[in-house]
C-alpha cells in the first residue's frame, strides 16, 4: 500500500527544441470574468512555426476559443496572427479580438506588410483585456503596404483604415 503519493510532472522540452503538446492548464477568479479555467494544445510544425490554440471557461461570462500562429521565415519575413473568440453566457452574439501583424517578402524583392486590430466592441475590449493597455485602446485598425524598388524608384501601395472611438462619436480616417 503506497504511503506517499509523489505527482509525476513532464517538462516537455528535448534536445531538439520545442515539442507538441498540451499546456498546463490555467486557473483564476476575477470578479468580472468569476472562476475561470482553461488550457491549450502547442503545436511546434517546424523550427520557425508554431501554433498555439486555446479553450477557457468563465463562470459569470462564458467560454471562449484562441488560436495564435507565429512563424519567422528567412529575414525580414515573419508573422503573428492572434485571434480570440468569447461566447456570452446571455445569449448574446460571438465577441472577438484579432491581432496580426506580418512582413513577408514577396516573389521579385516586393516587400507586404500587414497589421490589423480590430475587436467586436469597446466593452469586449473592457471586459476581456488582462493588459491595461489594451483594455483601453479605443482604436480600431486595418494597414497594409506593399513595396518594391525598380531602380532607383521605389512603387509602393498603402492602405490604412483607423476608426476611433470617443464617447459620443466616432472618428473614422481611410
Amino acid at each position: 500500500v503506497p504511503a506517499l503519493y509523489f505527482p509525476y510532472l513532464v517538462y516537455p522540452i528535448d534536445g531538439k527544441g520545442r515539442v507538441t503538446g498540451l499546456l498546463f492548464p490555467h486557473f483564476g477568479y476575477s470578479s468580472l470574468k468569476g472562476f475561470n479555467i482553461g488550457t491549450g494544445f502547442f503545436w511546434a510544425m517546424g523550427r520557425s512555426v508554431d501554433q498555439t490554440f486555446y479553450a477557457d471557461s468563465y463562470s459569470t461570462l462564458g467560454y471562449g476559443l484562441g488560436h495564435e500562429l507565429r512563424y519567422a521565415l528567412d529575414q525580414p519575413s515573419f508573422g503573428v496572427f492572434r485571434s480570440y473568440a468569447l461566447k456570452p453566457k446571455d445569449g448574446r452574439d460571438w465577441d472577438y479580438d484579432l491581432d496580426w501583424n506580418a512582413m513577408q517578402m514577396l516573389p521579385g524583392r516586393t516587400r507586404a506588410t500587414l497589421t490589423l486590430r480590430q475587436f467586436s466592441n469597446l466593452l469586449f475590449q473592457r471586459q476581456y483585456q488582462d493588459s491595461l493597455n489594451l483594455a483601453t485602446t479605443r482604436t480600431k485598425r486595418i494597414l497594409f503596404n506593399a513595396q518594391k524598388s525598380v531602380g532607383s524608384t521605389q512603387l509602393r501601395l498603402f492602405a490604412d483604415s483607423q476608426d476611433t472611438y470617443f464617447t459620443t462619436s466616432t472618428r473614422i480616417n481611410r
